[in-house]
């Protein structure tokens, strides 16, 4: 098994540091580890076994605890612990702008940065949410808004305060990716998009970003240069080393502040999550 497992390898292979390490919602629920749902399609009423959320108003967040939408305290506490570390990491505050992004696809990105963003307006801060994904979306599943168009924005159709919309989180606003443009790359590495970070970081306490995986194009990278700090999710037991290894050296070459790494899907019955969750270095 040629795979990241647990924080022994990502500290041993990647040299990164864990930001925190997220179980797997089948774990959570006692199926096994390896028939999990990829995180992207879990969404917090799921976990509990009711049916998936598709609207604003039954957002997905494992850090809904207070509103009694979802009540598990070991995912609760991981989103924590991740917020935690955000804020924490390094020798002080990181930028305000942050990255989520992965090696490759369905790795749980964007239910990460979801669930940071969350984690991040409950602590009663400004927060804004932004689906840099053009290639295939996934945050418009959870908070539908059809005026909220990102890629609008940067082909020069109106401003972006216009296609911003406050969410039911409350402090939590969203800016979605809108129409796929046939020319992603051009646009994210504008200066238009250059200008939205800078603004945005302004008036937010805190700017998270969905983005494509590292490796399929070169997006990741470009946004990853420009941000403050970048995120990057691993999932356990399924994403070769070798192609975190490659992922890291891209994001590295490109002038990124690598904040981490988001271990996905650990299985809470194993002694790794043990170690994991009260042993981590």
């Amino acid at each position: 098994d040629q795979s990241i497992q647990n924080t022994q390898d990502v500290h041993h292979f990647l040299r990164a540091p864990v930001l925190a390490s997220i179980p797997s919602p089948n774990s959570l629920n006692g199926r096994r580890n390896e028939n999990a749902l990829h995180a992207e399609q879990v969404s917090a009423l799921n976990l509990t076994g009711q049916e998936p959320v598709v609207s604003d108003a039954q957002v997905v967040g494992a850090t809904q605890s207070d509103s009694g939408v979802h009540k598990n305290p070991v995912l609760s506490e991981a989103f924590r612990e991740l917020r935690t570390s955000v804020l924490f990491s390094g020798s002080g505050r990181p930028g305000n702008s942050i990255l989520v992004t992965s090696a490759q696809s369905k790795e749980g990105k964007t239910t990460i940065a979801m669930n940071l963003a969350i984690s991040l307006a409950q602590l009663g801060r400004p927060v804004l949410l932004i689906d840099a994904d053009m290639r295939r979306p996934c945050v418009q599943k959870y908070f539908p808004q059809k005026g909220s168009r990102l890629s609008s924005y940067l082909a020069g159709q109106g401003t972006w305060r216009e296609m911003v919309y406050q969410s039911s989180v409350s402090g939590l606003c969203v800016l979605l990716c809108g129409p796929l443009p046939s020319n992603p790359t051009e646009l994210l590495s504008s200066d238009t998009m250059r200008a939205l970070i800078r603004e945005t970081s302004a008036e937010y306490s805190y700017v998270v970003f969905d983005s494509p995986p590292l490796l399929d194009v070169a997006d990741s990278r470009i946004l990853a240069s420009i941000v403050g700090a970048t995120v990057l999710v691993v999932k356990s037991g399924d994403t070769p080393r070798h192609v975190v290894q490659y992922a890291i050296s891209q994001a590295r070459s490109a002038g990124t502040n690598l904040l981490g790494v988001v271990l996905n899907n650990i299985d809470v019955r194993s002694n790794d999550y043990s170690y994991l969750a009260h042993g981590r270095s």
